[in-house]
């Protein structure tokens, strides 16, 4: 009779273990879903503001095919994100994105720095660019920092 009642509390034990578990499963994966759900809302805006980050430095040490894809990245690519990302983009949770929209500006903020004397010694020519470049770099420059 003891071990038809130990292997019984064994047996409730066990089956208690696993509920424990399994809430915890479920308690870790609403979690990860939740945390998805605050960072994905910024994704767009962190690739949008990006991009064009890069291929002004792109354009502004090498020149070239860089400077003009800077250029039309920021003025027509950039204006159709902007416009269709309200459209697309779900409202999300604000307490949650702050963190990350927080993160996003200030690295575009530090970017702005590094782009500044970047687009200052491209544009005078410290950086080898034509004279074709170089109006480019400008209008580039120009438009994403007055974005």
């Amino acid at each position: 009779m003891r071990t038809a009642l130990e292997s019984t509390r064994k047996l409730e034990t066990g089956a208690k273990c696993s509920a424990v578990l399994v809430q915890l499963h479920d308690m870790v994966a609403k979690r990860a879903v939740v945390a998805e759900k605050r960072f994905m809302p910024v994704i767009p805006f962190a690739l949008a503001a990006f991009v064009p980050v890069g291929l002004l430095a792109l354009g502004g040490l090498w020149g070239g095919v860089w400077v003009w894809l800077a250029l039309v990245y920021i003025s027509v690519i950039a204006f159709v994100l902007d416009e269709g990302g309200v459209r697309i983009t779900p409202a999300a949770d604000p307490e949650g994105v702050v963190f990350w929209a927080n993160s996003v500006s200030v690295v575009l903020a530090l970017g702005h720095f590094y782009l500044l004397a970047l687009g200052v010694f491209a544009i005078t020519g410290a950086t080898g660019l034509s004279i074709t470049e170089r109006v480019v770099a400008f209008l580039g420059f120009g438009l994403f920092f007055g974005q």
